[in-house]
C-alpha cells in the first residue's frame, strides 16, 4: 500500500472476508478499487496481527496542552500589560514546563488576544466621572441656540523633546477603549510649552501660548 493512504478498519475488513470467502487479491482489488499492493499489504498485516485495527502513531506529546493554554489566557487577562517573558516566568513558577515567549505569543493571538499599542484616556477621579455624568444629565435637552451662546475653552501641553514612549498592551477585538485596556494620561509636566484656546457656536477664538505653569486665574 502506498504511504501516506490510510484506510478505514471497514475497508479493511472487507479485504480480509473476501478473502476469506475465497476471492483472489486481484479479484478483491478490482471489486473495491484498490491498489493489488494495498490488499496485499492489508493480508499481509492481518496475517501478522490478527486484526486490521489501526494502530495508532505515538509521536510527541503537545508541549502546550489546554490547562496551559488556560493559564496563559488568564495570566494576559489579570494584567494585560504583562510582556511574554513575564508571563513565561509565572507559568514555570507553577510547574508547567518551559516554552518559548513565541509559543506564549502565538497561543495568545490564538485566544484573540493582540498586542496592540494602548489608547490614551485623561485621568480622571471618581470625583471628576461623577461630575461628568450630572453635567450630562443636567444639559441633555438643551438645543442648538442654547449650545450656541456658550464658550468653551482649554488648555493643551506639547512636549518639546520627545514624546511619552510607546507602550503594548493585548486585548480582545472592539475593547480599544475600555478602562482595563488605556493607559492614564496627565496634562502638564516638564519639557513642554502650554497653549489655550476656545470655541464657540460662533466661531473659534484665539489661541495663546503659556511659558508657565496655567491655573485657572491664567
Amino acid at each position: 500500500m502506498p504511504r501516506g493512504i490510510n484506510l478505514s478498519a471497514d475497508l479493511k475488513l472487507r479485504v480480509v472476508n473476501a478473502f476469506k470467502d475465497g476471492l483472489k487479491q486481484s479479484e478483491i482489488a478490482k471489486q473495491l478499487r484498490l491498489g493489488k499492493s494495498a490488499v496485499h499489504y492489508i493480508l499481509k498485516r492481518y496475517n501478522e496481527r490478527g486484526d486490521v485495527s489501526i494502530k495508532r502513531k505515538p509521536g510527541r506529546p503537545k508541549k502546550v496542552g489546554p490547562n496551559m493554554i488556560k493559564a496563559i489566557k488568564r495570566i494576559s487577562s489579570q494584567d494585560p500589560f504583562l510582556p511574554s517573558t513575564k508571563i513565561k516566568a509565572k507559568l514555570e513558577e507553577m510547574g508547567y514546563p518551559p516554552v518559548s515567549t513565541r509559543t506564549i505569543r502565538r497561543k495568545l493571538v490564538d485566544q484573540k488576544l493582540f498586542s496592540r499599542r494602548p489608547a490614551k484616556k485623561p485621568l480622571l477621579s471618581k470625583k471628576n466621572l461623577k461630575a461628568r455624568l450630572a453635567f450630562a444629565k443636567e444639559y441633555q435637552n438643551w438645543t442648538v441656540a442654547q449650545w450656541k451662546k456658550v464658550c468653551f475653552s482649554d488648555e493643551s501641553k506639547f512636549n518639546l523633546v520627545s514624546s511619552d514612549g510607546i507602550q503594548h498592551v493585548r486585548r480582545p477585538p472592539n475593547t480599544r477603549l475600555l478602562p482595563k485596556y488605556t493607559r492614564p494620561t496627565v496634562k502638564h509636566g516638564g519639557g513642554s510649552i502650554m497653549v489655550w484656546g476656545c470655541f464657540s457656536g460662533y466661531g473659534m477664538g484665539p489661541l495663546h501660548k503659556f511659558e508657565s505653569i496655567m491655573d485657572r486665574f491664567g
